[in-house]
């Protein structure tokens, strides 16, 4: 029973941990396409652009395009 338990508490870390590394990988894509059309640091509406990448990469991993 402990070994069942060890392997389901090790599967789910590794598993949150890859949903971990998308989540960065989506928002250092989202800041880079802020950057790419010129509404780094702050978008023209005056929101800060890496909250906004943030928030858009919660919602949705591939928001700013793949990230295989």
């Amino acid at each position: 029973m402990k070994i069942i338990l060890s392997f389901i508490l090790f599967s789910t870390v590794l598993l949150v941990g890859c949903g971990e590394n998308k989540y960065d990988k989506c928002v250092a894509q989202g800041i880079q396409y802020f950057k790419d059309i010129e509404a780094y640091p702050n978008l023209s509406d005056g929101r800060n652009a890496e909250k906004v990448a943030e928030e858009r990469c919660h919602r949705s991993r591939v928001a700013f395009g793949s990230i295989d």
